[in-house]
């Protein structure tokens, strides 16, 4: 199997969101042809407003959140998924914004994996963290 090559950042704790595949989608305010396999590199700083949004979309979600709050304080690349294609509506109580790609296949590693993050999308090169 092919490792991604690139990664995109995101604030706390969307990510670990995405690759426990409790959200389907990543919302963004600009749109990009990319589709496939992307690491999910979580930031260090929170999501300000995350916990109030997610409260009111998915509550369980929250739940998650707090039974693996060691997880949601990750910050590097936590794991991977699979983008699709990047559009302007998708039916998901996830999405919000102007564009969001639908993301599948969440997969959170067992340990983070420190890279530093950057705007949009990001080539790493990294070796993903097994289980033992």
């Amino acid at each position: 199997m092919i490792n991604p090559t690139v990664a995109i950042s995101l604030s706390p704790p969307w990510g670990l969101l995405i690759c426990a595949n409790l959200k389907d989608c990543e919302n963004r305010d600009w749109y990009s042809k990319f589709t496939g396999e992307v690491y999910i590199h979580q930031a260090k700083k929170w999501d300000r407003g995350a916990e109030e949004t997610i409260k009111r979309v998915d509550r369980s979600a929250w739940d998650y959140i707090l039974a693996h709050m060691r997880e949601a304080m990750w910050y590097g690349v936590i794991g991977k998924c699979t983008f699709g294609k990047s559009q302007d509506y998708l039916p998901s109580k996830w999405f919000f914004g102007k564009y969001a790609w639908p993301c599948f296949n969440g997969v959170l590693f067992p340990a983070p994996v420190l890279e530093k993050g950057h705007l949009s999308f990001f080539p790493v090169n990294i070796v993903e963290p097994v289980k033992l």
